[in-house]
């Protein structure tokens, strides 16, 4: 989703966008879920080196978001701002989608359920891609459908 304070480096104006500067969260959950796929498939016919490979990778990439993405502040992930080397400020429906994407224990998901209920993403209507009203295509109170499907 691209139209979206999320990406601009302000948090305002468009002008300032860096997508290449954030490392998000929930690319990161689907090339996680893509190489767990590819993991079970050479399993399935035997490439035992492509097997490994693609299961380090995804174990790899598991290790990362918990140590770069998860906020234990706000017990959600958030995406990395590399400008910055920090995590985002940003309250967005995407920090919730490792939810759907990864392992994660009993207590890891009871913490994030309970964060999204606290977000001000969930609305009657559905779930906001951020809680920043800013005019943007993709802020408050629109929603994309994908990141909606994820959570659901």
């Amino acid at each position: 989703w691209d139209y979206s304070s999320r990406w601009f480096q302000d948090r305002v104006h468009l002008e300032t966008i860096q997508t290449t500067w954030v490392v998000p969260v929930d690319l990161n959950c689907i090339l996680y879920r893509v190489e767990e796929h590819l993991e079970h498939w050479h399993e399935s016919f035997g490439n035992s080196e492509a097997f490994s490979r693609y299961r380090a990778a995804k174990d790899s990439r598991a290790a990362a978001m918990e140590a770069v993405l998860w906020s234990e502040e706000h017990q959600q992930w958030k995406d990395y701002d590399l400008w910055s080397m920090s995590q985002s400020k940003i309250i967005s429906a995407s920090n919730f989608v490792p939810l759907w994407a990864l392992p994660l224990s009993p207590k890891r998901s009871a913490a994030a359920i309970e964060s999204l209920h606290t977000s001000g993403l969930l609305l009657p209507d559905g779930v906001a891609t951020t809680i920043l009203e800013t005019k943007q295509q993709w802020d408050f109170p629109n929603s994309w459908s994908p990141i909606v499907w994820f959570l659901v």
